[in-house]
């Protein structure tokens, strides 16, 4: 070839560089393309075990959570708790100051679990807490008594004639044995508390 510096770019170079132009932009759209569906993939997995009114975790999250996770944990604490009278407050008051009240519930519940313990809306108007670790019983003893306290002062300013109430169940296993027993306890507890 009597002009090697002539050929090399025109045959070497100009076609390197455009197959590369002509990727980048596939490049580009496929990395959109995977973003979005992990974004898409993230809001689903949110949306399947999130409770959209209360935003706590909901009942498969909770179903998930006892079968595979909770079971193998050595210090667990379960709290069970459920708004009395709400089914009145709904007859008599509207599906609207029923929900109201189980916002109020669920506002005190998502201030103190976030980042302590795990809290899951199970039911109309039941709930489930799990505390792990060795400070277990004060913590849960504190979440019991902001629920009480909180909840009490709530119907008494908003809802005096509602005679609404929260009932709570709680019990604290050191045994990875004691889950299903701890589990059992607690709900009867609550149901007693109930009565």
């Amino acid at each position: 070839n009597s002009n090697p510096w002539g050929t090399l770019p025109l045959y070497y170079a100009v076609p390197r560089c455009l197959v590369l132009f002509a990727t980048i932009p596939m490049i580009k759209h496929l990395s959109n393309v995977i973003t979005q569906n992990a974004q898409k993939e993230t809001e689903l997995r949110i949306l399947g075990e999130t409770d959209m009114m209360t935003q706590l975790y909901n009942r498969n999250k909770y179903l998930e959570m006892i079968h595979e996770y909770y079971p193998n944990i050595e210090n667990v604490g379960v709290m069970f708790w459920d708004i009395d009278g709400l089914k009145k407050v709904n007859d008599n008051m509207g599906h609207d100051s029923g929900d109201y009240l189980i916002s109020a519930v669920t506002t005190s519940i998502s201030e103190f679990t976030k980042g302590v313990c795990k809290a899951f809306r199970i039911g109309g108007d039941e709930f489930v807490a799990f505390q792990v670790g060795q400070s277990t019983m004060s913590k849960l003893q504190r979440l019991y008594t902001i629920l009480e306290q909180d909840y009490c002062s709530f119907i008494d300013k908003n809802y005096p004639e509602s005679h609404s109430s929260v009932s709570i169940g709680c019990v604290i296993g050191n045994r990875k044995s004691d889950f299903q027993e701890l589990y059992r306890v607690t709900d009867e507890l609550m149901y007693d508390i109930k009565k």
